[in-house]
Protein backbone atom coordinates (compact mmCIF):
# COMPACT_ATOMS: atom_id res chain seq x y z
CA UNK A 1 0.00 0.00 0.00
CA UNK A 2 2.88 2.38 0.65
CA UNK A 3 4.36 2.37 -2.53
CA UNK A 4 0.75 2.11 -4.82
CA UNK A 5 0.32 5.44 -7.09
CA UNK A 6 -3.00 7.10 -6.41
CA UNK A 7 -5.16 8.73 -9.17
CA UNK A 8 -4.77 11.86 -9.98
CA UNK A 9 -1.49 12.74 -8.62
CA UNK A 10 1.91 13.14 -10.05
CA UNK A 11 4.45 9.77 -9.33
CA UNK A 12 6.40 12.06 -7.22
CA UNK A 13 3.11 13.18 -5.28
CA UNK A 14 1.59 10.03 -5.13
CA UNK A 15 4.15 8.47 -3.77
CA UNK A 16 4.15 10.79 -0.80
CA UNK A 17 0.38 10.70 -0.67
CA UNK A 18 0.74 6.69 -0.19
CA UNK A 19 3.23 6.86 2.43
CA UNK A 20 1.40 9.38 4.85
CA UNK A 21 -1.19 6.70 4.03
CA UNK A 22 0.42 4.27 5.22
CA UNK A 23 2.19 5.96 8.49
CA UNK A 24 -1.46 6.84 9.59
CA UNK A 25 -2.52 2.93 8.94
CA UNK A 26 1.00 2.07 11.46
CA UNK A 27 0.58 5.01 13.82
CA UNK A 28 -2.72 3.43 14.57
CA UNK A 29 -1.74 0.08 14.76
CA UNK A 30 0.99 1.14 17.44
CA UNK A 31 -1.57 3.17 19.41
CA UNK A 32 -3.76 0.03 19.39
CA UNK A 33 -1.25 -1.99 20.83
CA UNK A 34 -0.21 0.69 23.44
CA UNK A 35 -3.43 1.10 24.78
CA UNK A 36 -3.90 -2.90 24.93
CA UNK A 37 -1.10 -2.93 27.30
CA UNK A 38 -1.76 -0.24 29.12
CA UNK A 39 -5.11 -1.14 29.73
CA UNK A 40 -4.12 -4.79 30.71
CA UNK A 41 -1.29 -2.99 33.29
CA UNK A 42 -4.75 -1.00 34.91
CA UNK A 43 -7.01 -4.52 35.62
CA UNK A 44 -4.09 -6.97 36.32
CA UNK A 45 -4.28 -6.51 39.98
CA UNK A 46 -8.15 -5.60 40.21
CA UNK A 47 -11.35 -7.14 41.59
CA UNK A 48 -12.99 -9.35 42.20
CA UNK A 49 -16.44 -7.05 43.09
CA UNK A 50 -18.50 -9.22 44.25
CA UNK A 51 -21.85 -8.35 43.25
CA UNK A 52 -21.09 -5.16 41.32
CA UNK A 53 -22.91 -5.04 37.80
CA UNK A 54 -19.94 -4.89 35.42
CA UNK A 55 -20.74 -5.00 31.31
CA UNK A 56 -17.76 -5.74 28.81
CA UNK A 57 -18.52 -4.73 25.44
CA UNK A 58 -16.83 -6.23 23.22
CA UNK A 59 -15.81 -6.17 19.27
CA UNK A 60 -17.20 -9.06 17.08
CA UNK A 61 -14.60 -11.81 17.03
CA UNK A 62 -15.56 -12.69 13.81
CA UNK A 63 -14.65 -9.40 12.24
CA UNK A 64 -10.45 -10.37 11.93
CA UNK A 65 -8.29 -7.41 11.09
CA UNK A 66 -5.78 -8.45 8.02
CA UNK A 67 -2.58 -9.66 9.66
CA UNK A 68 -4.25 -10.41 13.05
CA UNK A 69 -3.52 -14.14 13.89
CA UNK A 70 -6.40 -16.52 14.50
CA UNK A 71 -4.84 -17.14 17.91
CA UNK A 72 -4.38 -13.91 19.06
CA UNK A 73 -8.02 -13.85 18.58
CA UNK A 74 -8.50 -16.49 20.52
CA UNK A 75 -6.28 -14.81 23.41
CA UNK A 76 -8.35 -11.36 23.66
CA UNK A 77 -11.75 -13.49 23.55
CA UNK A 78 -10.32 -15.72 26.39
CA UNK A 79 -9.28 -12.72 28.51
CA UNK A 80 -12.93 -10.74 27.78
CA UNK A 81 -14.34 -13.89 29.15
CA UNK A 82 -12.32 -14.07 32.29
CA UNK A 83 -13.24 -10.35 33.04
CA UNK A 84 -17.07 -11.67 33.72
CA UNK A 85 -15.31 -13.83 36.45
CA UNK A 86 -14.78 -10.56 38.70
CA UNK A 87 -18.41 -10.59 39.61
CA UNK A 88 -21.40 -11.99 40.09
CA UNK A 89 -23.40 -9.93 38.00
CA UNK A 90 -21.50 -9.64 35.20
CA UNK A 91 -21.83 -9.27 31.45
CA UNK A 92 -20.71 -9.77 27.69
CA UNK A 93 -21.76 -7.64 24.98
CA UNK A 94 -20.36 -8.40 21.70
CA UNK A 95 -21.21 -5.62 19.31
CA UNK A 96 -21.88 -7.87 15.89
CA UNK A 97 -20.18 -6.84 12.67
CA UNK A 98 -17.75 -4.07 14.63
CA UNK A 99 -14.15 -4.08 15.16
CA UNK A 100 -11.88 -1.65 16.55
CA UNK A 101 -8.90 -1.89 13.14
CA UNK A 102 -10.53 -1.19 10.27
CA UNK A 103 -9.73 -0.41 6.61
CA UNK A 104 -10.12 2.93 4.71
Amino acid sequence: MCSQSIKGFDAHAAKLQAEDICHSHISAMFDYMDGIHQSGLETMDTGPYGAIPILIFSESPDKIPAGISADAVNVWNGMQEDLKKLSTRSRRIIAKDSSQLHSS
